[in-house]
């Protein structure tokens, strides 16, 4: 499992993976000679990089499938990058992180770099900000609170005033606080009695969108999140 979540960083080769696991060549060899066999694992070029196997894409596709979230949200994320010609994500909290559900592609040349299934931290995305500002403090997971770039929040009472802000607007954003160039705004989706199950956003380069026509997407992205909620039996808290 250890060699599995390794790969799904980046391809490596056979001295790297031992190093990073602390175990001899040889048996991390067999190991990956036991997962290529069945799939699991793919080797390329005379001194062989090691990659994750076309047997997990199935098995990614089938959990995705199984989240109901995943199945209600789709025709409202189409519906929000039709009307944004932006790049939209679905994220859930894992962790120490957030993971991407989903995601519609702009249809700009320039795109955002996510993919379906890659984590992000919560304290300094759009969506990881939401699904904080909407958990109590006393539930949040043990953040470390990396600086990515000079806005990044890194003191948590900051954050905490952040989430309260966001709960007063029912929405919240990521202003290059997690990557130079990009900024985005994100609202909550809720189920049965309240809680947030994950939140939706809308993503732009800081040069084609400024923050003020970023935010004329707002009312859509509420509508959008608001609709997903419905679905899912849901409804933001009456007082927040």
């Amino acid at each position: 499992m250890l060699l599995i979540e390794e790969l799904s960083k980046r391809p490596q080769r056979l001295g790297e993976l031992a190093e990073v696991l602390g175990t001899h060549k040889s048996t991390v060899l067999r190991t990956l000679q036991l997962l290529e066999r069945y799939g699991w694992v793919r080797r390329e070029g005379d001194l062989p990089v090691f990659s994750l196997g076309l047997r997990l894409v199935g098995l990614s596709n089938s959990i995705l499938d199984d989240l109901d979230i995943r199945k209600v949200a789709r025709p409202q994320l189409d519906r929000l990058g039709s009307g944004t010609k932006e790049t939209v994500h679905l994220g859930v909290m894992d962790g120490t992180e957030m993971v991407y559900l989903d995601k519609v592609e702009s249809v700009h040349p320039v795109r955002m770099y996510s993919r379906i299934g890659a984590r992000a931290p919560l304290h300094c995305t759009g969506v990881g900000k939401v699904l904080l500002a909407y958990t109590p403090v006393e539930d949040w997971p043990a953040l470390e609170l990396r600086r990515f770039t000079d806005r990044t929040i890194v003191d948590r009472e900051d954050l905490v005033d952040a989430g309260a802000d966001i709960r007063g607007r029912g929405w919240g954003w990521d202003e290059e606080e997690h990557e130079d160039g990009v900024r985005c705004i994100a609202a909550p989706v809720f189920g049965p009695d309240h809680e947030i199950m994950a939140a939706v956003s809308v993503s732009v380069p800081t040069s084609r969108l400024s923050a003020k026509q970023l935010r004329s997407h707002v009312s859509l992205l509420l509508d959008v999140t608001g609709r997903i909620s419905a679905s899912l039996g849901g409804a933001a808290p009456v007082s927040v």
